[in-house]
């Protein structure tokens, strides 16, 4: 059943005439929670790309602006975003693109909700080049039960922004009183390029999934676990349905800690000339078993 009826019940402002981009939802003691970025053409405050987050209170939906945490309202915009239950408590990690800067950067940050207002967790952004001319073009967030887990892929260009770095992904948690490295780079190669990051958290451990390529190869989907010193690969490999062809695109991967196992979904062209199909594949007993073929209501 709809929560709220009309689209307008969530996406409410500017008379309903938005352009709106990229839900992320969870639920967080109980009550869902929603994130989302949008842009109206009204020129008002708040109008720009701007990052929101509203709860279900039992009839309506309720939340506004997150904030945004450059200085300058009309050059900072906002992005991609993963809400999160973390201790009871909604935490969002976010992508915010500052255009005071030539070239501009995209910073990852995390807030959380302290009852009245959305707060910064830590001191600054968690790029691990920060001071660089950095991008980061994705990120996710999850829990441990008490405190977060942020993972996301970055990169850096040259100040004519002709050149740039291979995106690398990389994780923090957050130890209480301030984000700390969750080892070093995550990728399989260091020369290869990496993004469209998901994070997830299971009996003890983080784990990420990915999707990564060399400069002339496919799109390649990977996950890595921590086992407390180093990210080490997660059944093996390539996790492909075709390891030579096929291109991965945003997995998204979910811990059951209930069944001990991890859930892994993803969209694959296996093909030049063939229609994206969506997957899900299940990790449980130290293997990945694929649930079913393609998701695709239209397979052809």
């Amino acid at each position: 059943s709809a929560l709220g009826g009309l689209p307008a019940s969530l996406d409410s402002e500017f008379s309903n005439y938005s352009e709106s981009h990229s839900p992320s939802i969870a639920v967080v003691g109980g009550t869902p929670w929603v994130s989302w970025y949008k842009w109206n053409n009204t020129g008002v405050a708040n109008s720009n790309w701007k990052l929101w987050a509203k709860s279900w209170n039992g009839s309506s939906w309720q939340g506004g602006v997150v904030g945004i945490v450059g200085s300058d309202p009309v050059f900072v915009y906002q992005g991609r975003s993963q809400m999160a239950d973390v201790g009871g408590v909604p935490h969002i990690a976010f992508l915010e693109v500052d255009k005071t800067y030539a070239p501009q950067r995209t910073y990852v940050y995390v807030k959380y909700w302290n009852g009245s207002q959305w707060v910064l967790k830590g001191s600054g952004p968690r790029n691990a080049n920060a001071s660089a001319n950095t991008t980061a073009s994705s990120v996710s967030i999850a829990s441990d039960g008490s405190n977060p887990y942020v993972a996301w892929a970055e990169y850096t260009t040259d100040a004519a922004v002709q050149n740039e770095t291979p995106p690398q992904v990389h994780v923090s948690r957050w130890n209480g009183t301030q984000w700390v490295a969750v080892g070093g780079s995550v990728n399989v190669s260091s020369v290869n390029w990496a993004d469209d990051v998901s994070i997830a958290y299971l009996a003890g451990q983080p784990y990420v999934a990915w999707t990564e390529r060399s400069t002339g190869g496919n799109e390649q989907l990977f996950v890595k676990a921590f086992d407390g010193s180093n990210w080490v690969l997660v059944g093996g490999g390539i996790l492909n349905k075709d390891l030579n062809t096929g291109w991965a695109f945003r997995p998204s991967l979910i811990a059951d800690s209930t069944g001990n196992s991890l859930y892994l979904g993803w969209v694959e062209q296996q093909a030049l000339g063939q229609k994206p199909q969506t997957y899900v594949s299940k990790y449980a007993a130290g293997a990945w078993t694929s649930l079913g073929s393609s998701l695709n209501a239209d397979l052809s």
